[in-house]
């Protein structure tokens, strides 16, 4: 009879308590676009999407880094722009070329093509410089692909201020003639280099996006 006491009273002394499950660190899931994979979400609270593994200092869980419903829309524009800078380039240095070597012995498409091509390359240039410091200053903080990003974005920068330059040594009309002419051939080398050097290297920075993958 003592004997069952003693393992009656050990029983109800014993904690059977299950041990607290802890939920707070729930994995990722499925990606939910390009690059955006979708992470968690408290209770009740809206979603929330990151472009890379970013971790909170304090917690060491992923963490979140929101960006807008316009971001997609603008990079979406912006790769489309993309596409139309190398047929842009290719024709503009053909055209260049042959004005540059023909001066006004040049085809008369050259002569009228020069100018609305430039004017095609600087408005690419504007929605591409809108679209792309838009979404990098959004991205700034998301260090998934962060250096890829900037590195591309300070390029194309150069490369704007290039072609502005460009614009900026064209030729002068000569009324006398009424063709476009360089006060010296200095003048003509620049221009051509100015343009040649930017077509360069915004074509070697759009190259980067398309095989620097991280």
């Amino acid at each position: 009879m003592l004997a069952a006491f003693v393992v009656l009273l050990s029983l109800v002394a014993h904690d059977t308590t299950p041990a607290a499950v802890d939920t707070a660190a729930a994995p990722a899931v499925a990606a939910a676009g390009p690059r955006l994979d979708v992470l968690y979400r408290e209770p009740f609270a809206p979603l929330t999407v990151h472009a890379g593994p970013a971790f909170a200092a304090d917690t060491g869980r992923p963490k979140a880094i929101e960006y807008s419903s316009g971001y997609a829309t603008r990079l979406k524009i912006h790769q489309i722009a993309s596409w139309t800078m190398l047929p842009l380039f290719v024709t503009q240095y053909l055209v260049g070329q042959d004005l540059y070597n023909n001066g006004s012995q040049a085809s008369s498409f050259s002569k009228d093509a020069h100018g609305p091509l430039a004017g095609a390359i600087a408005g690419v240039f504007a929605v591409q410089a809108v679209t792309g410091v838009w979404n990098l200053v959004e991205s700034w903080n998301d260090p998934a692909g962060g250096t890829r990003r900037k590195v591309h974005s300070i390029a194309m920068l150069v490369a704007s201020a290039g072609f502005v330059a460009t614009g900026a040594t064209a030729p002068e009309l000569d009324e006398g003639t009424g063709e476009y002419e360089f006060e010296s051939e200095g003048d003509k080398s620049l221009h051509k280099g100015l343009a040649i050097g930017s077509m360069a290297l915004a074509t070697a920075s759009w190259l980067m996006m398309l095989i620097w993958k991280d």
